[in-house]
């Protein structure tokens, strides 16, 4: 996703596993791309601060109850005419 954005872009990646974090951490080499570890229902950015979320591999791991949460974070930190 980090490729995909001008150089004036950015892109976060996310995940519960310190892992699978520290794993992409070493593996990218895109300047414009940074990592948090957590979970999809309290995602680690401010409100309104993407234009677009992408959710790979997540939604459907979730229990049932966990994901409206989800999905409204990723909602939340969406800018104003932005889309998912």
């Amino acid at each position: 996703m980090a490729e995909a954005v001008t150089s004036a872009g950015t892109a976060m990646g996310g995940d519960p596993s310190r892992e699978a974090i520290a794993r992409a951490r070493r593996l990218t080499r895109v300047a414009n791309c940074t990592f948090s570890e957590g979970i999809a229902q309290a995602l680690d950015a401010p409100d309104r601060s993407y234009d677009v979320v992408v959710s790979s591999l997540v939604v459907h791991h979730l229990p049932e109850t966990l994901r409206p949460p989800a999905l409204r974070e990723m909602v939340r930190v969406l800018r104003p005419g932005a889309g998912c």
